[in-house]
């Protein structure tokens, strides 16, 4: 059986792709809350809105683009350690 290594940076980089998750979801749930707001109050901005929804979006392409780079380097530490052995 292979070991697997760097086993901590693997867990880092599932916490972080899960944090994603989560931040897109509560900031989702912040932009129905803003909307309907605005449906109760029309006068009320739609700054909540917009906040929410670009906050959301780059704070989970952040999250999930650290996540995913973990996992690169990783699999090029990998593939530099097969080839070494093969020389």
């Amino acid at each position: 059986m292979e070991e697997v290594k760097y086993a901590g940076l693997r867990k880092v980089s599932d916490a972080l792709r899960t944090l994603a998750w989560v931040v897109l979801i509560l900031c989702g749930i912040g932009l129905l809350v803003g909307l309907g707001l605005i449906v109760r109050k029309p006068e009320a901005s739609g700054i909540l809105c917009l906040a929410s929804l670009i906050y959301g979006v780059f704070g989970f392409l952040y999250l999930y683009g650290m996540s995913q780079l973990i996992l690169v380097v990783l699999d090029i530490e990998a593939n530099t350690r097969v080839t070494a052995l093969k020389q």
